[in-house]
């Protein structure tokens, strides 16, 4: 310890400028990072390497490897071990779940497919670049998220096998849905469909945990559905359960979509995520003054036509030139036409055990727009 406080010292002394000496503080720490790192790793594997001993496994040879990470590439050395009639093993890798050949951690893999829901490839390469002690290229950020995409399909197929056969009796389970699309070169994307089973949520401290929480994900919409269709139905029976589904209307992510995986439920009722909503009005009503906006969102909420078509006259009445009058006249239909909906089926019941709020966490968090979202509430029923 007392070396290390020697070298940021001395870091500090021959820095010149206050950016300078971050940096050089930064590198230093990162360095001795990976340098504990490898270390701990290698005295890992000697662990290891002696439980598998005496099952009768014999170290065939060593060999070194190196990982990138955020904190740069870490280098170290594990043995291979095998056993008579048997396939020869890294049990370091196995214990650190490091497939053949992958080059990158499973956080900067995370990092960087996050990044790039937002920009292209080469401006996602820039981005991470610049905050890590990384070097990657637009085209192995391409790869990366293509193998992002791999791994959450083989993860849920692991979490589907452990997964208790035996059905879990819950009131209220609550379904949602949404995509993620990824932008690459030359207008090219990749999307990543993604769904969630949960029973509620809850406060703790200022963070919101999801109870029971079962997480679906692929760059096939069929497998991601088939795979919430059969987790809900093998783990609920959904019998005596009451099903809350949230989706932004988008293909796939409709009321049709949902009704089939709910299906057999005693009841289920299906909402338009709040903040999809609330940026359709504010996509199409720029013009409305702020209040305006505000009375046509609470109408919705009310679900009370009147007060909707009232307010939407008051901002067509706002308007200025056939493009406006042509946006109004839009979401007037949009709207009429889900309120058509909503009056064909029985009104939003307020169930026991449903809490106002436990809807819309997809929006919420899919994207850097998302995150801006305030409305975890219910919306309204499609």
């Amino acid at each position: 310890m007392e070396t290390i406080v020697t070298e940021i010292i001395k870091t500090i002394k021959d820095s010149d400028t206050v950016i300078e000496r971050d940096m050089k503080l930064l590198a230093l720490f990162f360095e001795l990072f990976r340098t504990a790192l490898g270390i701990a790793l290698e005295q890992l594997d000697r662990e290891l390497a002696m439980e598998y001993k005496k099952q009768g496994y014999i170290v065939e040879r060593q060999d070194g490897r190196t990982v990138q990470c955020l904190c740069g590439i870490v280098s170290f050395v594990r043995r291979r071990m095998k056993k008579p009639r048997k396939k020869g093993i890294y049990p370091l890798d196995k214990q650190l779940r490091l497939k053949p050949y992958q080059r990158f951690s499973a956080l900067l893999m995370k990092k960087v497919a996050e990044t790039a829901t937002s920009c292209v490839y080469r401006k996602t390469a820039d981005i991470v670049n610049r905050f890590t002690l990384t070097n990657l290229s637009h085209q192995t950020v391409k790869h990366i998220v293509m193998q992002s995409g791999k791994l959450c399909q083989e993860w849920q197929d692991i979490q589907r096998q452990e997964s208790p056969a035996e059905e879990t009796e819950a009131p209220v389970v609550y379904i949602e849905g949404d995509g993620l699309v990824l932008w690459g070169q030359h207008k090219r994307q990749l999307e990543i469909h993604r769904m969630q089973v949960y029973e509620g949520r809850k406060k703790e401290g200022k963070r919101t945990r999801l109870l029971h929480a079962y997480h679906m994900a692929s760059t096939e919409y069929e497998k991601t559905r088939d795979q919430a269709g059969w987790y809900m139905h093998r783990q609920y029976g959904l019998s005596h359960t009451i099903v809350i589904s949230n989706g932004d209307g988008g293909t796939g992510y409709g009321y049709e979509a949902f009704q089939e995986l709910a299906a057999g439920c005693k009841w289920h009722e299906h909402q338009r995520d709040v903040y999809h909503v609330h940026r359709k009005v504010k996509e199409r009503l720029p013009f409305a003054a702020p209040e305006v906006q505000e009375e046509i969102r609470k109408s919705i909420w009310k679900h009370d036509e009147t007060s909707l078509a009232l307010w939407l006259d008051t901002a067509e009445s706002e308007a200025e030139g056939n493009d406006e009058l042509q946006d109004v006249e839009r979401l007037r239909k949009r709207f009429k036409n889900i309120m058509r909906k909503v009056m064909k089926r029985v009104p939003m019941q307020p169930h026991k055990g449903v809490h106002q709020g436990s809807i819309g966490t997809y929006s919420s968090a899919s994207s850097p727009l998302g995150k801006l979202a305030k409305g975890l509430q219910m919306a309204y029923i499609l």
